[in-house]
């Protein structure tokens, strides 16, 4: 028996106008805060960040050594002092003849202008010489030296409004001293799962039908790095007052985008789009793409005139998997204060032969990689051996949208046209990079 539902009733988009939808509806990012420089990693700048001072603010040695007089003829080196990182004596002052020992970051003493490396003197026995030959004289004024300001200049623009803060910026704050940046905050997300059928893993009881919920510990995971708290609602089950209230109990804790699972399809059971159609807006209900055609998309509005973000993901766990990174985290990102949200596009050859869909587009999980090549190596520009650190896109296998070894170690995501027939192994093809996999190239 064929149950007429709601969503019967919704055309087919494309993914790029379902995209467009999306980002349409996310108006601003959010607001933005004075976040610590030691655990701003991973949040969007709110603001150009100058440079107070220079670093080094003076200058530093490079080597363990000897500052001295660059040209210096003497072979032989008077030792007039020391000079480490952290301490100085400023009454060192070096001339001709004369030389200062000096360790990796010391500040040079006054009238050093160069550094000898240790290996390249040699110390006179019984007195406080050094032995340099003809290396002193042959030296230029800077050489082995960090002049002020050569690493960062004061007053240099060191991060641009709408950097993604990563572990090097960090560092980089905080050698200047900068103790906090003004960053764009992170969503909060909620995740729940649909299904009679549900049980969490390690239920103590589980029906001889039920199965473990892959879903909403997966959509977890993955809404982490991009949000500022994910919210476990739980599983709802097939029953409409307890989705009804899950979906309140989202608005209520102001959640910024509510991702649900199952329960879009076309059975008397899927209960998430009339519900969304009584509460808010559903501006689309099936997308043309392989997997996730169910994709559901609303918003809902609080009475305050904020919006919440619904993504309906289907049940099966690889569509649910798919069209969370395709569709739902580029939502997160410019909530986060991404210029660019949208998932990076990489060319790639097959590895392997791969059959296209006669009806819709489909994104075929593969592992990218480039060939193994030798330490060192390099070829001239447009030599052909170029054309041998092409990315190299190998298939997972079987695709079924319900077979989560195909996601096993997936980093991207082939763009499949929709036709009959198949990609050749050996064909150029486009592909979506996966934020979320720890696979490598």
């Amino acid at each position: 028996m064929a149950y007429k539902t709601p969503a019967a009733l919704y055309k087919m988009v494309p993914v790029e106008e379902a995209l467009e939808t999306v980002l349409s509806e996310v108006t601003a990012p959010k607001d933005s805060f004075w976040c610590p420089a030691g655990i701003c990693f991973n949040h969007v700048l709110d603001e150009d960040v100058v440079a107070p001072l220079d670093i080094p603010d003076k200058p530093v040695s490079i080597v363990d050594g000897f500052a001295v007089v660059a040209g210096d003829p003497a072979k032989e080196l008077e030792i007039c002092g020391e000079s480490r990182a952290g301490h100085v004596d400023e009454k060192i002052v070096v001339e001709r003849g004369k030389c200062c020992y000096v360790t990796t970051g010391a500040a040079l003493p006054r009238g050093a202008d160069a550094v000898v490396m240790i290996e390249d003197t040699k110390k006179v026995e019984d007195t406080k010489k050094i032995e340099v030959g003809a290396n002193v004289l042959a030296m230029s004024a800077g050489e082995n030296v960090r002049q002020t300001g050569s690493d960062m200049a004061e007053g240099e623009c060191i991060l641009r409004k709408g950097k993604l803060l990563d572990g090097a910026d960090v560092a980089m704050l905080n050698s200047l001293g900068i103790s906090r940046v003004h960053v764009f905050g992170k969503p909060v997300c909620a995740v729940m799962s649909t299904g009679d059928e549900v049980v969490d893993a390690g239920a103590r009881e589980r029906g001889r039908h039920q199965i473990f919920d892959a879903n909403r510990p997966a959509l977890k995971a993955c809404a982490e790095r991009h949000c500022s708290s994910v919210v476990d609602l739980g599983i709802a089950g097939d029953t409409e007052g307890r989705l009804e209230t899950l979906v309140e109990e989202a608005l209520e804790d102001k959640v910024d985008v509510l991702v649900t699972s199952g329960g879009v399809s076309m059975g008397d059971a899927d209960l998430v789009k009339p519900i969304l159609e009584k509460r808010g807006k559903v501006h689309f209900g099936k997308v043309l793409m392989k997997p996730g055609k169910p994709l559901t998309f609303a918003t809902i509005e609080r009475d305050c005139g904020q919006k919440m973000l619904v993504f309906g993901l289907p049940g099966n766990p690889v569509s649910s998997y798919v069209t969370f990174n395709l569709v739902v985290v580029p939502a997160l990102r410019k909530l986060a204060g991404w210029q660019k949200p949208l998932l990076k596009r990489l060319s790639a050859i097959t590895a392997d032969e791969i059959k296209m869909d006669p009806k819709r587009p489909e994104y075929h999980r593969v592992i990218l990689s480039l060939p193994k090549a030798e330490a060192f190596a390099y070829s001239d520009p447009g030599a052909s051996e170029a054309s041998a650190l092409a990315l190299v896109a190998k298939s997972t296998g079987f695709q079924r949208s319900s077979r989560l070894l195909s996601l096993r170690d997936a980093n991207a995501l082939v763009e499949v046209p929709k036709g009959s027939g198949s990609i050749p192994a050996g064909s150029r093809v486009s592909c979506l990079l996966l934020p979320v996999s720890n696979a490598t190239f």
